[in-house]
């Protein structure tokens, strides 16, 4: 199964050590243990890591959508896209 943590992340413009220290892990290889083995990776981790992030738990197991051809910013203050309609 995979995990979309490191894509999620970076649409958000956080790094995997962004999403790692907003979960409490004092180091990235702790980390990765942590979810090393997906199977067994706990719903109160999944939360915290998909908190940290700001998607949803579901999110993280969802594939980002590349085909997506609207042009998108981030803003600056919060991280969020946001979508450009040109007439």
């Amino acid at each position: 199964m995979k995990v979309y943590i490191k894509e999620r992340a970076k649409e958000k413009n956080m790094t995997l050590t962004d999403v790692c220290e907003a979960c409490g892990y004092k180091s990235l290889p702790s980390f990765y243990r942590q979810l090393n083995n997906i199977e067994n990776v706990t719903m109160q981790t999944l939360i915290k890591v998909a908190n940290a992030i700001g998607c949803s738990v579901n999110d993280l197991f969802t594939p980002p959508d590349s085909s997506n051809d609207t042009p998108t910013i981030k803003c600056p203050h919060c991280g969020k896209p946001i979508n450009i309609h040109i007439d």
